[in-house]
């Protein structure tokens, strides 16, 4: 026999017999849950309106609801009266889209919605709204819809209010939360009062709007942390090779040993670091950490691991720079130099210290500044080497100019419009009292001041004239030196115009003629680089000026050092150049030519001492290789010493001075409170794990150098692109928190 169960509207459900009473009850409780909702009056719930679209369409009116209710709750009283009933006439006529308000003095009652309360003028259109509300509600059960109402959440995030404030203009985690916090706040209060009964309209309105910044302020923060962390990971992907260049991949088809080549030519050639002066296989070392890099999709600073293999390069493996020197990173510079001068734990990076100024030292001296002559030593060697040459010249000049004569039988006359061009305008400038009286006696005997000529002006007394001016020259004298300078310029000028003027010459003697020509030339050059050879030869103190007076003092031009260094001797040119770089060193690091151990390399010292001859001479004296090679110690001495801007290194050690005496403590002492103190386990142990800390982490991940590899992460301008969508994301929630409240 069934079983038959009526329930309370006539519905009757039916069960075989011996159904277990416990699925009777469930059963019946189903249907009960199934059944339409009980809908408040005046309210006509469908399941169209409580459908997806329903809610979507909710969404879209809170805003206009809450605004109309702000509006008349602002408003004065008569005023809203006023317009209630201008409402309702036009409802009463038919006007589209106008709904006719409830002006009864207590609306009725809206049952689980507004209780009777009195609203005064603003009454009317807060039952609309409650009522509206109620009606979704009812319809939203009637539809199966319970739980969070994600379309009506749908309909507020695509409603216009909630992307008032731009994010645009965001370009930090806090801005996006100050930002996002007012859009929530806007969109909080942009939710309807459904329950009048709850509390005073403002405080209620005050409450959704603070719940709603809250809401926002929350969403900005997770969202900017969301953003940036799926924006890494995109910028990870596109690094890797392969990733499609339409996406955003970088050397499309570029292969990973060719990207790690114009990784490394970038950070070279912004550094004016040659790799071809680094040895293979530490450069190798640092192509494999690129390519390892690049595979992976990481950033590597590869100008730091050029600065690792460079300084390898000038020091050693085993005195190469330390992580902060490599990186530059102000706080992690002055983290290592702090640490020298604690006691134990700073010992490792007190002895690489050490260990690179003595390196530094020895680049120097290696290349020649080791056991150099000194200055008269160098000086004189210069000038034996000139005088030898200076023989030499003048004797092939006279031979060469008696075989042309003997082949000739004619003198090779030299013109003299340069050289008389040139003595007038020195008589004009100088004056005859700044012309020494051999040298004036000379050209008065040439005819050129007026007098009558008594002597051809051959080869031969162009020869004569040029050991006499320089026989006269004195540097001290400033206006006799300009006057002889000017005078020998304009002699070398009409040598050079009679070599001119004989190019075209023919027959037997012409190549006489060239040959002698030749060697004259070759001598004036030597004169005009070295004016004053002929008093260098017979002064101690000029022999011991020579390097600097015609090398390295910024007077000597850079013609004339060229025309030293190209006459002087192999050996001479040696001893010179080794006896510049001694004088190099020797402002760098004063004491170290002398062999003093506590001779302290100095990077700025250095620098200047290079600056102030200059890289033209410099490459004069040693060549591409050489400067190549004096510039490379500079750089690696700078990243050395040179602290990065914001480093604070703490120069005075007294950081150092406060570890020391901290763990001091545990060790023995004058004081026998500090002796007790220091016998406790505790205090030892401190002392030891301090110490045991600093040694096998600081000290060694400094010696270390080892530049960490970082995941790829979006340009700040493109983070600021993607903070434009979170206005969705503070509106959202922001009316989702206030929601509650409404």
């Amino acid at each position: 026999m069934a079983i038959t169960a009526q329930l309370h509207d006539g519905t009757r459900l039916e069960f075989p017999d011996g159904t277990d009473p416990s699925v009777i009850q469930q059963t019946v409780q189903k249907v009960l849950g199934k059944q339409a909702p009980q809908a408040p009056a005046g309210t006509n719930p469908t399941q169209l309106k409580g459908s997806s679209a329903g809610g979507m369409f909710m969404g879209l009116r809170d805003s206009v609801d809450a605004g109309a209710q702000m509006l008349v709750h602002a408003l004065p009283d008569d005023l809203v009266r006023l317009g209630n009933k201008l409402n309702n006439r036009l409802a009463d006529i038919g006007v589209p889209g106008i709904s006719k308000l409830d002006l009864s003095q207590d609306g009725g009652t809206l049952s689980g919605v507004v209780s009777g309360s009195k609203q005064g003028a603003a009454g009317p259109l807060d039952r609309m709204v409650s009522k509206a509300n109620a009606e979704y509600d009812a319809s939203r059960q009637l539809a199966g819809r319970d739980g969070v109402d994600l379309a009506r959440i749908g309909g507020n995030m695509i409603n216009p209010v909630n992307r008032i404030v731009p994010m645009s203009g965001a370009t930090s985690t806090l801005g996006v939360v100050g930002r996002a916090a007012l859009q929530g706040g806007i969109s909080g209060a942009a939710q309807p009062i459904t329950d009048s009964s709850a509390g005073d309209f403002a405080q209620q309105k005050a409450a959704q709007t603070g719940v709603g910044s809250v809401g926002g302020a929350v969403s900005g923060y997770v969202g900017d942390k969301v953003i940036g962390a799926l924006g890494n990971k995109f910028a990870a992907l596109r690094e890797k090779p392969g990733f499609p260049v339409l996406l955003g991949g970088s050397q499309p088809g570029m292969p990973i040993a060719a990207q790690t080549e114009k990784a490394l030519g970038e950070a070279a050639g912004s550094q004016g670091i040659d790799l071809t002066a680094i040895p293979k296989a530490i450069l190798d070392d640092v192509r494999g950490q690129v390519q390892s890099a690049l595979q992976k999709g990481k950033k590597l600073d590869v100008n730091a691991l050029v600065r690792v293999a460079e300084s390898r390069s000038v020091l050693g493996s085993d005195a190469g720079l330390m992580t902060g020197q490599a990186t530059r990173d102000p706080q992690l510079f002055a983290r290592e130099l702090d640490l020298r001068g604690i006691q134990g734990a700073g010992k490792p990076i007190a002895d690489r210290l050490a260990t690179q100024n003595t390196r530094l030292i020895e680049a120097v001296g290696k290349r020649g500044a080791s056991s150099a002559p000194d200055a008269y030593d160098a000086g004189s060697t210069a000038i034996k080497s000139l005088q030898d040459l200076d023989s030499k010249l003048s004797s092939d000049v006279g031979s060469a100019y008696t075989k042309f004569r003997n082949a000739s039988g004619s003198a090779i006359n030299v013109p003299m419009q340069p050289i008389a061009q040139r003595l007038g305008e020195v008589l004009d400038t100088y004056g005859t009292e700044n012309l020494p009286a051999a040298v004036l006696s000379k050209f008065k005997s040439y005819g050129l001041t007026g007098e009558k000529q008594t002597k051809a002006f051959d080869l031969l007394e162009a020869d004569k004239l040029i050991k006499i001016i320089n026989a006269n020259y004195d540097p001290m004298k400033a206006s006799q030196a300009g006057a002889l300078s000017a005078l020998r310029k304009g002699l070398s000028e009409s040598i050079d115009l009679a070599d001119s003027q004989t190019q075209g010459a023919t027959g037997p003697a012409a190549d006489l003629l060239r040959e002698a020509l030749g060697k004259a030339k070759s001598r004036f050059a030597l004169h005009e680089a070295v004016p004053a050879l002929e008093a260098a030869a017979k002064d101690p103190g000029a022999q011991e000026a020579f390097v600097r007076q015609y090398i390295t003092s910024q007077s000597a031009g850079i013609d004339s050092v060229a025309g030293v260094v190209r006459l002087l001797s192999p050996e001479a040119a040696d001893s010179v150049k080794r006896n510049v770089l001694a004088g190099i060193l020797e402002k760098a690091a004063p004491g170290a030519i002398r062999g003093s151990d506590t001779a302290k390399f100095s990077q700025d010292g250095y620098r200047k001492a290079l600056d102030a001859i200059g890289d033209r001479k410099l490459k004069l004296l040693f060549g591409d290789d050489g400067l190549s090679q004096l510039r490379q110690i500079a750089r690696v001495s700078e990243w050395i010493q040179k602290q990065p801007a914001g480093s604070a290194v703490n120069n005075s050690n007294s950081a150092a001075q406060v570890m020391n005496l901290l763990q001091g403590v545990a060790g023995k002492s004058s004081s026998p409170t500090l002796n007790k103190l220091g016998s406790l386990p505790g205090v030892n142990l401190l002392k030891n794990s301090l110490a045991q800390s600093l040694d096998e982490g600081a000290a060694r991940n400094a010696l270390a150098a080892n530049v960490p590899q970082q995941s790829a992460q979006l340009a700040p301008e493109e983070v600021n692109a993607l903070r434009r969508f979170l206005p969705l994301t503070g509106g959202a929630f922001g009316s989702a928190f206030s929601s509650g409240l409404r």
